[in-house]
This record gives C-alpha cells, structure tokens and sequence, in this order.
C-alpha cells in the first residue's frame, strides 16, 4: 500500500465539545418517544446539537480510499465539563443515530461504572478498527 498522504488518510471519528448548559445527556428524556418531538427547550437544545453531529458525521469522510472503497464515519462523541456522551451513526437510515447515557468525566467515590475518559479511550479503539470502519 502506499504511503498516507492528506488525500488518502481519512478521519476516522468526530468530537464536538459543548459546555454543559448547553448539552446534557439527560435531556433526552424530554424528547418525546413516541414522535421523536421535543416537549420542552431541554430537549430541543439536545436535538439541535445531536442534529449538528449527525452532519458531520454523515458528510465528513465520505470518500473513496486508496483500495476504492467507500469510508464514512460512523462513530462520534459530545464531550461537556461534565461528561461524554457516545454516538453511533447508521448510514443505511437517514438519521438514525445512537447516544449513550453520559460517562461522568469526574466520577464520585461510590461510583461503579466506565469512566468519560475511558469511554473515550474505546470510542478510539472503536473508530480505529478496519472492521468497524467500512460501510
């Protein structure tokens, strides 16, 4: 294979930071399930910056590779002060994105669970593998 050149090496993942008044996980909740409509400005502040991230994830990267095949990001993430949230984009549905609950980047005594930092340390690997990488 040839050598990596700006034109051939893509990006492999999007991040976005927001400070937390303007993005938190738990504003999902107010977004209505059974017609995806936001019941207040929490969630239609979550759906503007979820709707922004969906962008560049489906138009960043779009592109044919040295082997010609077609590599697209499909993996994302918000990080705030407070916490990282994880996307995942599914190209084959027009908007079809998953977030996870929010990984506190500052994490209590008592607390049991992933890390923000380590679940950023996985988004990388994620985004990193070949396999996982070819739409």
């Amino acid at each position: 294979l040839p050598s990596p050149t700006p034109e051939t090496t893509l990006p492999r993942l999007f991040g976005d930071n927001k400070p937390s008044y303007k993005f938190h996980s738990s504003w999902m909740a107010h977004i209505d399930p059974t017609n995806g409509h936001a019941m207040n400005t929490l969630a239609s502040e979550y759906q503007k910056v979820i709707a922004q991230v969906r962008f560049y994830l489906k138009t960043t990267g779009a592109r044919r590779d040295v082997m010609q095949v077609v590599r697209r990001l499909r993996y994302g993430y918000i990080i705030t002060d407070e916490e990282v949230i994880l996307l995942r984009y599914d190209h084959g549905q027009a908007n079809s994105i998953s977030a996870s609950d929010g990984f506190p980047l500052r994490p209590g005594a008592n607390f049991n669970g992933i890390s923000g930092l380590l679940a950023l340390v996985w988004i990388h690997l994620m985004a990193s593998d070949d396999a996982n990488f070819l739409i």
